[in-house]
């Protein structure tokens, strides 16, 4: 209903009495359908924003992605270069966390496919105690930098081969 002081909104009810008579209700509910309005509005805005969300995510996981290739790529061909012991050992901790980065990187572009519940599992043989061996490695040269001595104790139950979605394991 349209009033001088803006618009109204009833909802009415009949009820029949008998068969010449009827009985009827009004109830305002301006009040409700603002509200309605308001979350109408408010879904359609989070919907765009999980969307601009997702493409700004996908946009900057490629732009990243890009680079850390091409760095692991020269990683690669430096180690057909002849490398003392050390050098070999620092390169190898190099490539663990490029690879580990890279993981995220694809973590980023999963987030995604979690949302829309098209996240694939992959089983594989995988084991452990290699995957905690290889993160150590990554954090050791910045923990001699730092003074800190890293010590490590792995269960042999740890080199024992079962099956994991091993891309998300190494992550």
């Amino acid at each position: 209903m349209e009033l001088p002081n803006g618009s109204k909104y009833f909802e009415l009810r009949y009820f029949p009495l008998d068969e010449n008579r009827m009985m009827s209700v009004a109830k305002d509910i301006t009040s409700q359908k603002i509200w309605e309005k308001g979350l109408i509005e408010a879904m359609s805005a989070a919907d765009e924003a999980s969307r601009a969300k997702s493409e700004f995510l996908a946009n900057m996981s490629h732009e990243i992605r890009t680079p850390m290739n091409g760095l692991l790529g020269i990683i690669d061909l430096l180690e057909l270069t002849q490398l003392n012991k050390d050098q070999k050992e620092y390169l190898e901790i190099i490539k663990n966390s490029g690879n580990s980065l890279l993981g995220i990187i694809k973590d980023i572009l999963d987030y995604s496919k979690i949302e829309a519940g098209k996240i694939d599992i992959n089983l594989f043989p995988a084991k452990p105690a290699e995957e905690l061996e290889k993160q150590i490695q990554i954090f050791y040269g910045l923990a001699q930098k730092k003074n800190i001595k890293l010590h490590k104790h792995i269960s042999s139950e740890a080199y024992e081969r079962f099956e994991s979605d091993y891309v998300e394991l190494i992550r």
